[in-house]
């Protein structure tokens, strides 16, 4: 008996093989499909907060960012302007504060000489009101004997008074500017370091306190123009370019939410009795064709007609039930989910109803 080719046999199991891979293939793309969908998320919009234009864009469509990531940077010549005049004006207060300064101390120096010029001329006058007293008791004790006129003793009488009235005068002008020249500080004043009262300086202290509180205010506004992420997501929409002038609250991109990150199956009356939540399900998310686990979180009771995306894999304005599940913790870390993806739910997909509660019953019971 002649013997066959073995070969032939090989050829038949590739063969079939191949076959069976493409028909289950072919069954898992679309005969084995029990519903489709689409992964949505929160859409956040980034906005300008005033006015200005785009300095620079710093990602891209598609591009995945972290919280805190710088996304773009406005710039606005309106708040620079005054930012630039308020710190002219900052230098010429603080330019005056210090001529005052200056001012104040030649002032006391100008003070202590003056204080000092005055008590010698004090001293001068004590010694001749001294010396008209003497004169005047000398002439009191020879007036009985009529030696002195009288109109010499009238003379010494007016001389002494008016140098008296004179030299009491110059001794308190003497007393106010020593208070001047040794002015001690107090909790009401605000003072200098040497212990001088700067009373006149309050002005120009509250404004320079102003237009450091103006500058502040605008260094934030300008801070302001680093739009950073809020959240950790997927850049979606980026129209604006470098150079572009926007207005107030104008979008700069949209970006959406990883963690808001959910996928809606639409799906026929007959098969959501499966999907009740806290169901463990797979599903595949294309274009990959990667399977992601999943939890159903909630079953719509309204029906809804299948979004345009999905729409080609149903009857036209067929009736269908959303089922929402929720990606496994971890698994969007991995950049499978994308916002507007199409998900598959196939007949084989692993089906785990959760039950929380004979778990806690068994806990308590051992």
């Amino acid at each position: 008996m002649p013997k066959r080719p073995q070969g032939r046999f090989l050829v038949g199991a590739i063969f079939s093989t191949v076959v069976g891979t493409i028909l289950l293939m072919v069954w898992n793309s679309f005969l084995g499909v029990a519903a489709y969908g689409t992964v949505t998320g929160d859409t956040l919009r980034v906005t300008t907060p005033w006015a200005g234009f785009v300095q620079e864009v710093a990602v891209e469509e598609g591009q995945a960012v972290k919280k805190g990531q710088i996304l773009a940077t406005m710039h606005s010549l309106d708040l620079e302007r005054q930012l630039a005049q308020i710190e002219d004006e900052l230098r010429v207060e603080r330019a005056r504060l210090d001529g005052e300064k200056s001012r104040l101390r030649w002032d006391s120096q100008s003070h202590a000489a003056e204080y000092f010029e005055l008590w010698g001329s004090l001293l001068k006058n004590q010694e001749d009101l001294s010396r008209i007293r003497n004169d005047l008791e000398r002439a009191q004790s020879v007036r009985d004997k009529s030696i002195i006129p009288q109109q010499e003793m009238d003379r010494l009488i007016f001389a002494e008074a008016g140098q008296r009235e004179m030299v009491e005068k110059m001794a308190q002008a003497l007393e106010e500017l020593r208070h001047r020249v040794d002015d001690k500080p107090t909790d009401e004043q605000t003072t200098s370091d040497d212990g001088r009262s700067l009373e006149q300086l309050r002005p120009i202290l509250a404004r320079i306190d102003a237009l450091e509180a103006s500058r502040l205010r605008l260094a934030d506004q300008l801070e302001e123009g680093r739009l950073l992420s809020p959240v950790d997501g997927v850049v979606v929409r980026c129209d604006q370019a470098a150079g572009q002038s926007l207005g107030r609250l104008e979008t700069v991109l949209e970006l959406v939410d990883s963690n808001s990150l959910m996928a809606t199956l639409y799906v026929q009356q007959d098969d959501s009795h499966s999907l009740t939540p806290g169901t463990r399900v797979t599903v595949t998310v294309e274009p990959l064709s990667q399977p992601v686990a999943c939890r159903v979180v909630s079953s719509r009771e309204r029906f809804e007609a299948a979004p345009e995306s999905v729409e080609r894999y149903y009857r036209k304005g067929e009736p269908l039930l959303p089922v929402v599940l929720q990606p496994e913790v971890g698994e969007r870390d991995r950049g499978i989910m994308r916002h507007g993806a199409i998900v598959r739910f196939g007949w084989f997909s692993s089906l785990q109803a959760e039950r929380p509660d004979d778990t806690r019953i068994a806990a308590a019971d051992d």
